[in-house]
């Protein structure tokens, strides 16, 4: 008995999908990957906050002394 088309395609999906969950190789790119992104946050936070002293205390009282 032959599987119609779209169950044929069902079952190969089926197939690939189960492959994909059980497969573990990926998976220190992964977490490579997250705590990279966690750096990356860090950083980000890190040079907002010394962006924002910049400005109050090292441009503004220039600004202000040329009168803008």
């Amino acid at each position: 008995m032959s599987l119609s088309p779209a169950k044929n395609g069902m079952h190969r999906f089926r197939r690939v999908f189960d492959a994909f969950l059980s497969d573990e190789r990926g998976s220190t790119a992964i977490e490579y990957s997250l705590i990279a992104s966690i750096i990356v946050l860090a950083i980000i936070g890190s040079l907002t906050a010394i962006g924002t002293a910049l400005r109050d205390d090292l441009y503004q009282p220039v600004a202000n002394a040329l009168g803008g």
